[in-house]
């Protein structure tokens, strides 16, 4: 199971949906991201929106994010070696909340953007990546979102980050 809370359940591999995944970079560092370039990102938060729309759905996809020591393919797994993943938040259905939710983040007061286009070369957005000084969660962000994302259960805060430890299946 990836989550379950109120009237959303996702319980089977391929439920394809929108996600956004909160990571922590503990201090500020210049990191090369693929065709971007070196990248100065500030220590903090910062919010991350996919989607996942192939055959794996949220499953495969959140469990590639959570995943290191892996092959570097998008802009996301460059800053994933060097961040800790500190929640998820998902909406799974049809609906493609990806742009909207992309589009809310850059209009958020306590929100920056790192690097133009980060995330977002195959679409239109500024970036699908924002940093945040303070956690998200404080700023009651995921109350305001389009859709209502749900919040993954996180991971053991004792253990290392892994699929396991947020009771992600199916992997």
């Amino acid at each position: 199971m990836i989550f379950s809370r109120g009237k959303n359940h996702v319980n089977k591999t391929g439920v394809k949906g929108s996600y956004l995944l909160v990571l922590r970079l503990n201090a500020r560092q210049r990191i090369a991201v693929g065709g971007l370039g070196r990248v100065f990102f500030p220590a903090g938060w910062y919010v991350y929106v996919g989607s996942a729309r192939g055959p794996g759905g949220l499953g495969a996809r959140l469990g590639r994010h959570l995943r290191t020591g892996k092959p570097l393919r998008w802009h996301i797994d460059y800053l994933r070696e060097k961040a800790d993943v500190c929640g998820i938040w998902a909406s799974p259905g049809p609906e493609n909340r990806e742009h909207d939710w992309a589009g809310q983040l850059r209009g958020e007061a306590a929100a920056s953007m790192p690097a133009v286009g980060f995330g977002a070369s195959d679409c239109r957005c500024a970036a699908h990546l924002y940093h945040f000084r303070r956690t998200p969660t404080e700023t009651g962000l995921f109350d305001r979102l389009a859709g209502e994302p749900d919040r993954i259960s996180g991971p053991s805060p004792a253990g290392p980050f892994g699929p396991a430890k947020w009771g992600l299946t199916n992997l």
